[in-house]
């Protein structure tokens, strides 16, 4: 059944129904897409919506680019943890975003093993989610200090602050592929930029 909003939901069936957002990305995975641009703001996705999704990105392996944007008005997007463990598989994935999701420390956590142990990613936006702040800093600062692939890193008002900056600085003493760092909005102040 749909709602007024035109999300699908289970009405005692045993079928699984897919919001009409998710579908369409399902079936540009399905065509072949090399690149998909996800926004869960107001689309109402399902857990299992987020797995069909995760699924699809294991079986899809041409997807060069990935943005996903925003968070569900029910909550945290839980579920884009199962997405990023997902992209583990993926051989030719090199642009990454995921922005204003809400997911803070869990989402660094699961992007910096992801970086660690990946060798195509290029370019990560990980922006305007206050909720990562120093402690996701430095979890994927640590990611940082063994990745040779990354050269774009976007972390705009991300909550970083002083420690989160001495982190990053201190992660990209050893970097030699990062070329281009984007930290604007972050309540760094003097102290915290001269590291």
């Amino acid at each position: 059944a749909m709602d007024e909003g035109g999300a699908a939901h289970a009405s005692g069936t045993a079928a699984t129904l897919v919001a009409p957002a998710m579908r369409e990305n399902l079936e540009q995975l399905a065509a072949g897409a090399t690149s998909l641009a996800l926004s869960a703001f107001r689309n109402q996705f399902t857990s299992s919506d987020w797995l069909q999704l995760a699924d699809a990105l294991k079986a899809s392996p041409p997807l060069t680019s990935l943005r996903l944007f925003g968070y569900d008005d029910a909550g945290p997007p839980n579920h884009l943890m199962v997405v990023i463990d997902a992209l583990h598989t993926n051989t030719v994935l090199t642009k990454l975003s995921v922005r204003a999701t809400k997911s803070g420390e869990e989402a660094a956590r699961a992007l910096a093993a992801l970086l660690t142990n990946n060798s195509t990613i290029t370019s990560l936006d990980f922006g305007k989610d206050t909720t990562i702040g120093a402690n996701g800093l430095r979890v994927l600062a640590s990611a940082l200090k063994t990745n040779l692939s990354l050269t774009v890193l976007k972390l705009p008002l991300c909550g970083m602050g002083d420690d989160g900056a001495r982190a990053l600085a201190d992660a990209l003493k050893n970097n030699l592929s990062l070329k281009e760092l984007h930290l604007i909005y972050n309540n760094v102040s003097d102290d915290g930029a001269r590291a």
